[in-house]
């Protein structure tokens, strides 16, 4: 695989509007990448060299762990280079 984009948090940060719409498809929740699901595959995929952020560039280390709620949900873009890491990146746009 080459990369891994969701980019469901970033919209709904971009887009505060769609928040009523991921609350009914998450059944009055907002579901976005929970830290505690996606801390295994950072912390692996940072030591394999993968480029792995928020879908806005910023890292994705100084997230809680066991915090989720949706301010603290975050998005991921995951590349295994860095330019495609970017050219993914630079393609997020509404």
């Amino acid at each position: 695989m080459d990369a891994y984009v969701d980019i469901g948090n970033r919209l709904l940060r971009d887009r505060p509007e769609t928040e009523a719409d991921f609350r009914r498809v998450g059944h009055g929740s907002i579901l976005h990448l929970f830290p505690y699901d996606i801390a295994a595959s950072v912390f692996l995929a940072e030591r394999a060299g993968v480029v792995i952020t928020d879908a806005y560039g910023a890292p994705l280390g100084d997230t809680l762990l066991l915090e989720i709620d949706p301010g603290n949900q975050r998005s991921c873009i995951a590349a295994c280079t860095p330019r495609l890491h970017e050219a993914l990146i630079s393609e997020i746009h509404w």
